[in-house]
């Protein structure tokens, strides 16, 4: 079957075949655990791409023993007397 542009644009940007249906697969699964109504679909579909991709590379880097970037905490502030 020929790829859409849509696609084809996908593939050229990187973007690995089947995560798209992954994500899409997902999305559906969280949209289905709520009940199927209210919430947004865009919302479900970020939270899928989230699940399929922040979450596994974090995973990843654990499995390999890469710290995550801590976050630089705010100096404390000093109180003038």
């Amino acid at each position: 079957m020929p790829q859409t542009t849509t696609e084809k644009k996908r593939v050229a940007a990187g973007e690995p075949e089947g995560l798209i249906e992954q994500i899409r697969s997902r999305a559906f699964e969280i949209f289905q655990h709520r009940g199927g109504g209210g919430g947004s679909a865009m919302a479900d579909w970020l939270e899928a791409e989230f699940d399929l991709v922040c979450r596994r590379a974090s995973e990843l880097s654990e499995l390999r023993g890469i710290a995550p970037k801590q976050q630089e905490s705010a100096p404390a502030a000093q109180t003038a007397f």
